[in-house]
């Protein structure tokens, strides 16, 4: 079982340049246990990011949901090093999820003795589960479609952060088995 691992999914106000986090989610790959949490906009996100409608359609996170049931960004974070413990962090889109952390921490530790701290490096889901499928002797290519079939259907894809994180631990998970 890839202990080792925490798996991580963001959701944002877009894809553009200047999008933000709006919710974060954490899978286990041993318990399967999920935790999640709606970021509230750092003041400077609503001032200057942007805030794509389709993203919202997609997701269902509006403003009016993290304005009422959002987290501060501080408090977010906070609770996700506690949940990833050290471990390595694992996402399916490193290059959009890892600039989402690095915006949280940034609002996170501005102006605190934190400032300049920098997220715990994300690696590739699809990497790491094509290592594990060769560690245990199997052929990465074919592990990995079998397991992203059967993953589709225990957990499929929601564009909430929980759930596709989740569904990525259930891959690291299913990929593990020999």
């Amino acid at each position: 079982m890839p202990s080792r691992f925490v798996c991580i999914d963001f959701e944002a106000s877009g894809l553009e340049p200047k999008s933000f986090p709006t919710e974060i989610g954490l899978s286990d790959p041993v318990t399967g246990a999920v935790w999640s949490r709606l970021i509230r906009p750092y003041p400077v996100w609503s001032a200057e990011g942007e805030w794509n409608p389709a993203s919202e359609a997609v997701t269902g996170i509006s403003r009016a949901m993290l304005a009422a049931d959002g987290l501060d960004p501080l408090s977010v974070y906070t609770e996700a090093l506690t949940v990833i413990a050290g471990r390595d962090v694992v996402s399916d889109s490193p290059g959009f999820d890892g600039k989402w952390f690095a915006a949280l921490v940034a609002a996170a530790v501005y102006g605190t003795d934190g400032a300049g701290e920098a997220p715990p490096p994300l690696q590739d889901l699809i990497k790491v589960a094509w290592k594990l499928a060769a560690d245990r002797g199997r052929r990465p290519d074919i592990a990995w479609q079998k397991t992203e079939l059967e993953a589709c259907l225990r957990f499929p894809m929601t564009h909430r952060a929980g759930p596709d994180a989740r569904h990525n631990v259930e891959l690291l998970r299913l990929v593990a088995v020999a």
